[in-house]
């Protein structure tokens, strides 16, 4: 475990948005929000305490049904979803899965040692599954080779597409509580990339 108090923070945080991504809320991981999670949660800033201030309100007024129902029309929806959750569907001509980008964070993740066992078969460049991966490698000891993984992932695997996602998510949800915490993330990645001083690498888009 890194002893950098602040990447154990960065952590903790990149594994609660890997849960808010990937996994379909219920009811205990709602209570975990409610009772804690979003009180300990640091405010950096105006945006980030508004936006925790918002989270506050949805866990008191929207339901588990109606959060359920959000994360299923945003993500996962039987034919076309409204925030696409994986990289290689913004970064590919013909918005198709497994494309280059893919198995570019394939690479990545087996160059890092780092390997998911998967409920199921889909790309690994999932939004919720990169999130897990910056967590794991905050988590790491080595300041030095934290920083590089981190500033190669940000740089070359997430950047280049993942406003796209997030501006989907914030234009789409009917939820504050996805709102709520894609402009959290936004904060995150957007700390980190001006602290590693990390350049975005141009991926051209097609969504």
């Amino acid at each position: 475990m890194s002893d950098n108090p602040q990447f154990q923070e960065a952590a903790a945080i990149f594994g609660i948005l890997h849960n808010i991504w990937f996994a379909t809320p219920d009811q205990a991981f709602l209570n975990s929000l409610n009772q804690g999670v979003i009180e300990s949660w640091p405010a950096h800033n105006d945006i980030e305490s508004n936006a925790l201030n918002t989270l506050k309100q949805s866990l008191k007024s929207e339901s588990l049904k109606t959060i359920k129902a959000d994360h299923f029309r945003l993500f996962v929806g039987a034919h076309k979803k409204l925030a696409y959750p994986w990289g290689s569907v913004y970064t590919d001509p013909e918005g198709l899965m497994y494309g280059d980008t893919t198995q570019a964070f394939e690479a990545f993740c087996h160059d890092h040692r780092i390997e998911f066992k998967l409920p199921y078969r889909q790309p690994l460049d999932h939004i919720g599954i990169i999130m897990a991966t910056l967590s794991r490698l905050f988590a790491q000891e080595g300041t030095s080779q934290v920083e590089d993984a981190v500033k190669e992932l940000l740089g070359d695997h997430l950047l280049p597409w993942v406003e796209r996602f997030m501006m989907s998510v914030e234009l789409n949800a009917n939820t504050e509580f996805y709102r709520g915490f894609s402009i959290l993330m936004r904060e995150q990645i957007t700390y980190w990339e001006h602290r590693f001083q990390v350049k975005a690498k141009e991926i051209k888009l097609f969504r």
